[in-house]
């Protein structure tokens, strides 16, 4: 009798470890409120803030940026400062919880990285579009500044504390003049000291991509490309714009289209073509079917560049097929430049070479996983069936050195004290590895 006891014991004691033991992809829930975190600081009514992109600082707080905008506006983009878009830079503790500390120019840097309605410097008026940190603590964030009848492409950096860097530019912000109508600075990039930042004009109606090469201090370094600019020839849709530099050597990736195809562009550190590199210096990644008989009606579209440790390039990128559907992918290239057909097994995915995903967004960890939206994938592009993350809905996310914890920015609606319409605050996840 003691003996059956003791067993049946046991069978319920594992039962109970059992349903303890936490499974990748399970909500952390030393995060938050059990492993969310849903900002509420736009209490108040007309605005909501929009997040865009987020990126980890060395002690492990997360910066948000994007924009807040005021939905009681009825002339958009106009000269007034009440009814303009305001850059969004939010900081929060690695709990999740915001942080407080630093930071007094109002609506941007709200009372220390909080939301006031404060009197805020017409130089964070605008939308933010990508953030980094500097090695020095100093956050860059690339985006638009609201102009009348349009936008100009715009780099601020403000000081670890959330207050605009007056040293940067003009006090605090970097615009780039342009003939077209719709300009924005999309994608940034720190390397050797200097600020590399990726974005589009529409001078003709067509999303044409360049590049920028910054100093320290804002200035365009002459001595790339043409005076401080590199116009790649590219063209994007619906805005994507991404580069990626490699940290051994200073080369430049870029992705966009060229005719039909998405292709990827290598550049020296000075803004020189490598015409080796593929065909002439474009790698180009195939229009394909992605499974089930549909067919590409508009090209692949490159959306993210990121390196493995081993040093080769990852292609993120979106096709548009059946004239509806929208899905994301995944290729890898060669140092040469050309399809790695042997990442990923393609008899899974179609003809297309590469890995068919549920987000459009990636980032590699520390273990060289590679993670999208619903799904985990090991180096090799193959799926890890042990991840089933809790969250997958997403703007962006990173994974936290280390540990490997994965934090997922996304954004949460909301009904405006006193008004009929939704609102948008950020909302944090971190999933466990």
């Amino acid at each position: 009798m003691k003996t059956k006891f003791a067993i049946t014991f046991l069978i319920f004691i594992s039962a109970l470890v059992g349903r303890a033991v936490a499974n990748p992809g399970d909500l952390d829930t030393t995060f938050g409120a059990g492993g969310t975190y849903s900002d509420t600081a736009p209490s108040y009514p007309c605005y909501g803030m929009f997040p865009a992109a987020s990126t980890l600082q060395s002690d492990g707080k997360i910066l948000v940026a994007g924009k807040i905008y005021n939905r009681c506006s009825t002339y958009g983009y106009s000269d007034d400062p009440v009814n303009l878009r305001r850059v969004l830079l939010r900081r929060y503790l690695a709990d999740g919880t915001p942080d407080n500390g630093g930071g007094t120019q109002g609506e941007f840097g709200m009372d220390g990285f909080g939301v006031t309605e404060a009197p805020i410097s017409p130089n964070v008026y605008g939308e933010g579009f990508d953030v980094l940190v500097q090695p020095d603590g100093y956050i860059v964030v690339a985006g638009s500044k609201a102009a009348r009848g349009g936008t100009t492409a715009a780099v601020w950096r403000f000081t670890p504390d959330g207050e605009l860097d007056t040293t940067f530019g003009n006090d605090g912000v970097v615009t780039f003049t342009s003939s077209g109508t719709y300009n924005a600075s999309r994608k940034l990039v720190f390397w050797n000291g200097n600020i590399f930042v990726a974005g589009y004009s529409t001078p003709n109606g067509i999303a044409n991509v360049w590049v920028r090469k910054l100093n320290t201090d804002g200035s365009l370094h002459v001595w790339f490309g043409s005076g401080g600019k590199l116009s790649t020839g590219l063209e994007t849709q619906t805005a994507n714009v991404t580069i990626a530099i490699s940290s051994a050597n200073g080369y430049i990736f870029v992705g966009g289209i060229s005719g039909t195809s998405a292709v990827v562009a290598k550049y020296s550190s000075s803004g020189t073509i490598f015409t080796n590199f593929g065909n002439f210096g474009l790698a180009t990644l195939p229009n394909c079917t992605p499974g089930g008989g549909y067919t590409p009606t508009y090209p692949i579209v490159p959306l993210d560049l990121r390196f493995q440790s081993s040093g080769k390039l990852l292609v993120v990128s979106r096709m548009s097929y059946g004239g509806w559907a929208e899905t994301p992918g995944m290729h890898r290239l060669t140092a040469a430049g050309f399809v790695d057909t042997s990442f990923v097994d393609t008899t899974q995915y179609g003809s297309c070479n590469a890995v068919v995903q549920g987000s459009i967004w990636v980032r590699v960890a520390s273990n060289d996983f590679l993670y999208s939206g619903s799904r985990r994938f090991i180096p090799d592009g193959s799926k890890d069936t042990s991840f089933i993350p809790a969250a997958n809905t997403m703007v962006s996310g990173e994974v936290q050195p280390g540990d490997g914890k994965i934090v997922y920015l996304s954004y949460d609606t909301f009904l405006s004290p006193g008004k009929t319409y939704s609102d948008s605050r950020v909302k944090l996840f971190r999933l466990l590895p």
